[in-house]
């Protein structure tokens, strides 16, 4: 495993493109910051992968309690390194698990090793750009609804198109959510304007970005993120 300093961190990694490619995204280009309006704020990282956005959320905001949610045994054990290594422990609270329609166990679509690209792994056998993946692994699922059970300031959300289906389910409860940062993933089962219209619906206020800059719907074009605020 290879490890560098992304300060105040260090950070271990098994895939280098993988890696660089996230620290541009999230810690270049700051992608995944709000201004938060507690003290003391609530974070939860659906789809934390290695734990980059979630080192990004522990830096920006130092006194935030945080949850991190990643389902992929090969990158979730790097996860688990990766805040025992920066001493997190008090502060950064990490579960296997993955985001479904009912708690329970399912399978979950990954490549063989940690060095291989895992970015887009799920709990469908194709990923959202219609490759296949070769392996599974059960794993505990739980509902989006069951996790907000109190004010959360913010939520980001990355789980490889199931993002309809999840919001969709948990809708009467969104209203506990501050910000909310979606990783949009065009796919047959979802739309962009169909979410959207449920955060309208929900209260929020939203825009669309790509490549760290702001687009129009009509622009929006493949992978989206979504930032909503309500």
């Amino acid at each position: 495993m290879m490890k560098t300093k992304l300060p105040p961190f260090v950070v271990s990694f098994e895939n280098s493109e993988e890696f660089h490619h996230l620290k541009r995204e999230i810690w270049g280009g700051h992608c995944y910051y709000s201004e938060l309006e507690s003290h003391q704020p609530y974070i939860i990282d659906v789809g934390a992968h290695i734990g980059l956005a979630t080192l990004y959320f522990a830096k920006n905001y130092p006194t935030a309690q945080i949850l991190s949610l990643e389902p992929n045994p090969l990158t979730f054990k790097i996860l688990e390194e990766n805040i025992w290594q920066n001493r997190l422990e008090n502060r950064v609270e990490v579960r296997q698990v993955a985001l479904s329609l009912q708690p329970g166990q399912q399978k979950f679509w990954h490549l063989a090793t940690a060095k291989d690209w895992q970015l887009n792994a799920g709990l469908n056998e194709k990923t959202w750009k219609n490759t296949k993946l070769d392996q599974n692994t059960m794993v505990e699922t739980v509902t989006l609804a069951s996790l907000l059970t109190r004010k959360v300031d913010l939520l980001k959300l990355d789980i490889e198109g199931s993002e309809q289906a999840v919001l969709t389910q948990a809708a009467e409860r969104l209203k506990l959510i501050n910000h909310l940062l979606i990783e949009f993933h065009p796919t047959a089962d979802q739309t962009l304007a169909t979410i959207l219209a449920l955060l309208t619906k929900a209260g929020f206020a939203w825009s669309l970005w790509k490549n760290g800059q702001q687009i129009e719907q009509t622009q929006a074009k493949g992978l989206v993120l979504i930032q909503a605020k309500n």
